[in-house]
Parts: C-alpha cells; sequence; structure tokens
C-alpha cells in the first residue's frame, strides 16, 4: 500500500505540463518600446527559445490581426511580419478579420510563406458540403494536432463571420463565413476521432464589447460542456480570463503589451487542468532579446526607409495639420486635412455599405488629435501620411440617430469660448483633440453660448433643413477612427452602440483616396476650406478681412520681393 504522500508524487510524476505563449491583435507592434511598454518579438522568441533549450514543453501561438497595422506591417501587406513569426518560432495562428485587409492573393501568399500551421474552419471558398468538402483557403487548415511528450494537443481555428463586413470588400469577394459554432461541432468531433488529449479553440470573436454576432462567451455556451478545454481569443482587445460552460477563455489585450502564459497539465488519468497568467514588459526585463529576430526587426525597418519614401502624389497647397505656435488648427477650426481624411472615411464606408445593399446617409469624423502633421505643398510620401495618422488605427462604422449626432458635436464644440467681434477669429485659450473634422453635413456653433449646448444646427449635405435634435428614429451611418468610435476622447454617446462594420485600415484608406483624386499625379481638390464647420456669435456675422504680413530674413533685412 503506498501512504498518501506517495500516491500524490506518483501523479506528479505522471503528470505533463505543457506551456503555450499566446499573442493577438498585434497589429505590427514587433519592435520593442519600453516607454510604451510593448514587449517586442525578439524578448518573446527568446522566452520561447529558452524553454525550448532547458527542455520545458513549449508551444507559441497567435489569435489573428498580426500582418496589419504599423508600417512594419502594413508596407509589406504582413509579408514581413511572417517572416519575423517564422523567426520567432510560432506554431499556429488562426487568421484574424484584418488577414483579408489587403487581398486574398496576398493572404494565400502570406500563408504559403508560414512555417507554422495558420487555421480558419469556417471560412470557405464556396458554398458546399463543409462536412465532406470544407474548400477553405489554399493553405488554410480547419485543425492541426501537435503531439507534444506524448501528449496530443487539438488545435482548430474560427474567424468572426463579421470579417465579411469589418474588412475590406476585395478580401473577403466570394468567400462564405460559416456559422462559428456549426464549424467548431465539426472540428472537435474531427480532433476526438483522432484521440487528441487536448482541445484548444483559436479563436478571433472577441468579449462582448467587440459587438460580434458571436463572441467567445456565447460561443463557449453553445458547444458541449468541457468539450473544448480552452479558448484562446483575439479581436476585441481585451483581457479575458474566465471559464465558461467548462471551457477556460483566455485574451491578451493588444499591441503585444502583454503575452498569455497558458499553462496546460495532463494527469496520468488524463484528466486537463488549464491556467492562465499574464506577462508585462517589467516580466521581461531579465530576458536578452534574441539576435537574430532583433538583426531581422533592425533591417526590415531599415529597409522600410525607401519605401517611407515612396511618392504618392503631389499637392499644390500646404495640407493644414499639427502645431502653429500654441496652437494646432485641427483642434480649433475646420481645415483642408480634416476635410480630406473625413472625404476618405465617407468613401469608404460609402462602398461598404453598397456591398451590404443598404441605404443610409453616410457622414465621416476624424478627431483633431489624430491628424498630427502637415504635408507641406509638393510631394505627398508614404512616410507622410503614417506621420499624420500613426495610430494604426482601424475605421469603424456605426448607426446613429440625429439626436446621438447631436450629442457628438456637443462634445466636439465643448472647448469653443468666444470670437474676435471684427475678424470672427476664435479667442479660447483651451483647444481639443476631440475636435472633430467632418464630412457630409455642416455644423454650425454658437460661440456666445456658456451653457449646454454649443450646436446650433447640423445640416446633412444635399438637404436644406437641419436634423432634428431630438431625432431618435432616423438613422445615419457615421465612419470614424476606432478611438472616436469606441468612446475615446469623451465621446461616450458612440461607445455603447454596435458596430454596423469596419472599413479597413485609416492609413491605407486616407492614400487610396488620395490616389483616386489625382489629376495628373496632383491633388488639387483641397486648396482651401468649405464652411463645413461654422461659429455664430451674437450677432456676429463671419466676413472677410484683410491682414498684412511682413517677411524678413534673420537679420532683420526684407527680402527684395
Amino acid at each position: 500500500a503506498f501512504s498518501q504522500e506517495t500516491l500524490v508524487a506518483e501523479v506528479v510524476e505522471e503528470s505533463t505540463k505543457i506551456t503555450i505563449y499566446h499573442t493577438n491583435d498585434v497589429h505590427g507592434y514587433v519592435t520593442e518600446d519600453s516607454e510604451n511598454g510593448v514587449i517586442g518579438l525578439a524578448r518573446l522568441a527568446a522566452l520561447k527559445k529558452t524553454g525550448e533549450a532547458n527542455g520545458e514543453n513549449v508551444l507559441l501561438l497567435d489569435a489573428g490581426d498580426a500582418t496589419q497595422g504599423l508600417p512594419i506591417a502594413s508596407l509589406t501587406q504582413g509579408e514581413d511580419i511572417i517572416e519575423l513569426m517564422n523567426l520567432a518560432g510560432y506554431d499556429v495562428m488562426a487568421l484574424g478579420n484584418h488577414e483579408f485587409d489587403y487581398s486574398q492573393e496576398v493572404l494565400k501568399r502570406n500563408i504559403s510563406l508560414a512555417d507554422f500551421s495558420v487555421l480558419s474552419a469556417n471560412v470557405h471558398t464556396g458554398i458546399g458540403d463543409y462536412i465532406t468538402d470544407p474548400m477553405l483557403l489554399d493553405g488554410v487548415e480547419g485543425h492541426t494536432i501537435i503531439e507534444v511528450d506524448g501528449v496530443k494537443l487539438g488545435f482548430f481555428g474560427i474567424t468572426t463571420v463579421d470579417t465579411a463586413t469589418s474588412t475590406n470588400p476585395e478580401g473577403t469577394a466570394g468567400l462564405v463565413f460559416e456559422n462559428e459554432v456549426d464549424a467548431a461541432k465539426r472540428e472537435i468531433a474531427a480532433l476526438t476521432a483522432k484521440e487528441a488529449d487536448v482541445i484548444i479553440a483559436v479563436v478571433h470573436l472577441g468579449d462582448s464589447s467587440a459587438g460580434t454576432v458571436c463572441n467567445s462567451e456565447m460561443f463557449a455556451e453553445a458547444l458541449p460542456e468541457g468539450q473544448v478545454d480552452v479558448i484562446i481569443d483575439g479581436h476585441s482587445h481585451t483581457m479575458e480570463n474566465e471559464v465558461v460552460n467548462g471551457s477556460l477563455i483566455v485574451q491578451t489585450g493588444s499591441y503585444l503589451g502583454t503575452v498569455g502564459e497558458l499553462t496546460v497539465t495532463v494527469d496520468g488519468a488524463g484528466d486537463v487542468r488549464a491556467e492562465e497568467t499574464l506577462l508585462d514588459y517589467a516580466d521581461f526585463a531579465d530576458i536578452t532579446p534574441d539576435a537574430i529576430v532583433t538583426q531581422a526587426i533592425d533591417t526590415i525597418n531599415a529597409e522600410q526607409t525607401e519605401i517611407l519614401n515612396e511618392v504618392i502624389g503631389e499637392t499644390n497647397t500646404t495640407l493644414w495639420a499639427g502645431w502653429l505656435g500654441n496652437v494646432a488648427p485641427t483642434r480649433a477650426v475646420e481645415t483642408n486635412y480634416g476635410n480630406l481624411a473625413a472625404d476618405a472615411f465617407v468613401a469608404s464606408g460609402t462602398a461598404m455599405m453598397e456591398k451590404l445593399g443598404d441605404s443610409y446617409p453616410v457622414i465621416g469624423v476624424e478627431n483633431g488629435g489624430g491628424i498630427r502633421t502637415a504635408v507641406y505643398n509638393g510631394s505627398i510620401t508614404r512616410g507622410d501620411l503614417i506621420n499624420t495618422f500613426p495610430f494604426a488605427n482601424t475605421l469603424y462604422m456605426k448607426l446613429v440617430t440625429p439626436q446621438q449626432l447631436y450629442a457628438v458635436m456637443e462634445n466636439s464644440g465643448s472647448m469653443i469660448v468666444s470670437q474676435e467681434p471684427e475678424t470672427g477669429m476664435l479667442t479660447q485659450q483651451q483647444i481639443s483633440g476631440s475636435f472633430l473634422q467632418i464630412s457630409g453635413f455642416t455644423v454650425v456653433y454658437n460661440t456666445a453660448n456658456d451653457g449646454e449646448s454649443k450646436v446650433i444646427s447640423i445640416t446633412l449635405d444635399g438637404q436644406d433643413t437641419p436634423l432634428d435634435r431630438n431625432d431618435t428614429s432616423t438613422q445615419i451611418l457615421m465612419v470614424g477612427n476606432n478611438y472616436v468610435m469606441s468612446g475615446g476622447g469623451e465621446f461616450d454617446v458612440l461607445a455603447d452602440i454596435e458596430k454596423y462594420g469596419e472599413a479597413g485600415g485609416e492609413v491605407e484608406k486616407i492614400q487610396n483616396y488620395i490616389e483616386s483624386c489625382l489629376g495628373d499625379g496632383v491633388l488639387t481638390n483641397y486648396a482651401g476650406t468649405e464652411g463645413r464647420i461654422q461659429f455664430r456669435g451674437a450677432g456676429l456675422i463671419p466676413q472677410d478681412y484683410e491682414e498684412k504680413i511682413l517677411i524678413t530674413q534673420e537679420d532683420g533685412i526684407k527680402p527684395a520681393a
């Protein structure tokens, strides 16, 4: 007979522990950034390789949205990211919605370059019998089994069906996104038939904040209890660590600010225990970055200098943004660069809406704080656009009512205080990054009103009558970056509105729009502003005025001409 202590020791000896490091929604944040807490792929690679060298059972996987975002991802349409993931030793990746942003051909190219399994069981190239003929994209697998120290780990991938409305239409044309739960049940059956000891779903669904048709909790609840041991999630950029219907759901946030450390233990009886720990930048402080990955990242960043200098077109007028003294014009008044950005959003939103067969008025908004630098008359480069819009934002679309739009614009104009009577110039000392540049409508502010309401009227383009500020039924499609549309900048009214869809990457859509506006290589439609944002004080009627400017050299001598 064994003592209790001996029995416990025997069980421990028969147990197999496997560590799975996982990421999601990296969006190109692969370069270490200590100031902003970005771990960087080189340190993560070193963590995995150190574990392998020490004889530990270690895997590395990603839950999607790795190939789109910062320039290191977008400039080569994800190719460099796949190369870096190969070098870092990734074993599995699920397709996120933004993997489809560039085109299906680019997606297939990226998949073909991957040295790891790319999973998505519910994305099909045509309508058919999914059970006998899945017809997945070239190179994509529904599931895979990785055997580690005698334990069969079965992984299957699921991509949100919302991808059909949340990415570039060209990237999803002709594809069928099968119901997530139906596809999952088929994959669970297949992995069970192959005698997988552990079943892990790698999904890109998000928690309830994502507004997806099927979020991770709904997904877990709809599956047979306990048949999926772990659901590794992505998409909502949130942190998840909870058990739902017998499945542990985990997610790490985004931008490689944290890494998931999932410990899976299988005992001698085949019972599975899973525990999740989040590792942040401080947890990697003593890890020396992997030299191979570091060199590759440095090389790519150096090579991209040439790409960033690529000329998109010419502008015969300065596109105004940034700071002029202590004033940033995009944060206080209408600007031509703000108009251009918001117009690009409207164009993108209109294209997405037409694809879906809907018909709504479309408006665009861009926070002035998101337009960082001017482009002076001359060449417009890709680097110029990235410097101006550096946050790798995604364009969200939401249906808003006139009442909600009035609330949005009240917040936008909250810092407006007064005007100079003779010139109409604003006299405010404070400015706000939440001041919106707009397209598709006109807003008139009352600068003399210190009360709750500063918005006099909002009128959609093509209409003569302002919107009724109490209208809660009319629907308008608003397009803006994910920061504003998720409630950032105190746009609380937008936070709880369900997403209608996504329209792609902010920089990419602005570049596409500029290219569509070029005539003989020159952008000529944005020489000035159009009165989209107007100000009215008590009895003040805006009018033209003259201003004389004296230009001198540094020594005080006036130029000859």
